[in-house]
């Protein structure tokens, strides 16, 4: 469980999550804002981040779901994105050890892959993260993650040297990810819900 959260606390987060499941981005919105003032995290910057796409990002070359054919895609690692990061940013991921990309072999089978963080910008002003992993240079996977839309986004990684199983990251503090690996050249979630 996460920092001072009960139970209890969780218990209702879940429900109404699970109510919203159907609802629009504004609903989810204000779950994910009542969740993160229980946390005393309202103001984090991770909370708040609502960045800019580069719109003429590598991430636009990238195979997309349907619902993102006229999404706008950048890196959180592109040079445009980091240059809207507040100035505790830089800090704030290196003491937690996260990164918006990095490389690991997390199948082993001696060629490291290059995994990558990045959101989508909707029409409606909705954003997104995604995972995007390559070997070689060839893109092997790339992953949406639908839970996460609202207009504020992040996501960052934490990769083992040694393991098998990385985090996909959404809150530096709060217990917000889900673990993954690498299976068959594809992206497989431990848990397909966050992490809370």
């Amino acid at each position: 469980m996460g920092r001072g959260v009960s139970a209890a606390a969780l218990l209702f987060l879940l429900l109404i999550v699970a109510g919203c499941a159907s609802v629009g981005t504004r609903q989810v919105e204000d779950v994910t804002h009542a969740y993160t003032a229980h946390l005393g995290l309202e103001k984090a910057w991770w909370v708040t981040f609502a960045p800019r796409p580069d719109p003429n990002s590598a991430a636009n070359g990238l195979a997309r779901p349907r619902a993102y054919q006229s999404a706008i895609l950048s890196y959180f690692d592109d040079p445009s994105v980091t240059a809207q990061l507040p100035t505790e940013a830089a800090a704030d991921l290196a003491q937690s050890g996260a990164v918006f990309s990095g490389r690991a072999d997390l199948d082993r089978d001696g060629a490291v892959e290059l995994y990558r963080t990045g959101f989508a910008l909707s029409p409606d002003g909705s954003r997104t993260s995604f995972l995007a992993v390559w070997e070689n240079g060839r893109l092997l996977h790339t992953e949406f993650e639908e839970a996460q839309r609202s207009r504020n986004v992040f996501s960052a990684l934490a990769l083992p040297q040694d393991g098998r199983e990385g985090s996909w990251l959404f809150c530096l503090s709060c217990g917000d990810f889900f673990s993954f690996s690498l299976q068959d050249k594809r992206l497989k979630f431990s848990a397909k819900e966050p992490g809370l």
